[in-house]
């Protein structure tokens, strides 16, 4: 097992896409394989020429969570304190394009809100950073927050 990390998925998916077709390659894949090519504007590979889907593997829930500092214990409250402070509040992603980050980009267009992206190099570090209040709000996975809640 070797965990490729980095750019939304695609240096693994690239590393899939050249091995032998024989069966002794498989990757486990988040949402990125299906729109990074609609991210990245030229891509090493071609998802669907490239590469074959085997098995569905699961879904894992999302929660937006934020910092105990903020005055707010509801969706309704963090939605109204946004609206009130366009701008002020950042929220952490495990990086550009990724599920955390495309989540709440299209949150603040249906909501009507304004947050300052702080992109990290995977959702651990941006993790932490919420915990110690450098930012005030993420998108993670429920399994990742479970601990802290």
């Amino acid at each position: 097992i070797e965990n490729k990390a980095g750019a939304g998925g695609t240096i693994a998916a690239n590393q899939v896409s050249k091995a032998p077709p024989d069966g002794y390659t498989l990757m486990i894949m988040h949402q990125g394989l299906a729109f990074n090519a609609s991210l990245y504007a030229k891509l090493p590979y071609d998802t669907l020429r490239d590469l074959a889907s085997v098995a569905y593997v699961g879904a894992t829930p999302n929660a937006l969570v934020v910092t105990n500092a903020l005055p707010v214990s509801t969706p309704q409250e963090f939605l109204a304190y946004a609206r009130a402070n366009p701008g002020k509040l950042s929220y952490g992603s495990g990086g550009m394009g990724s599920a955390g980050h495309l989540s709440v980009e299209l949150l603040q267009s249906l909501a009507g809100i304004k947050l300052t992206h702080v992109p990290y190099k995977g959702s651990g570090p941006a993790l932490t950073d919420l915990m110690s209040g450098e930012i005030q709000a993420m998108l993670l996975t429920m399994p990742a927050v479970m601990p802290f809640l």
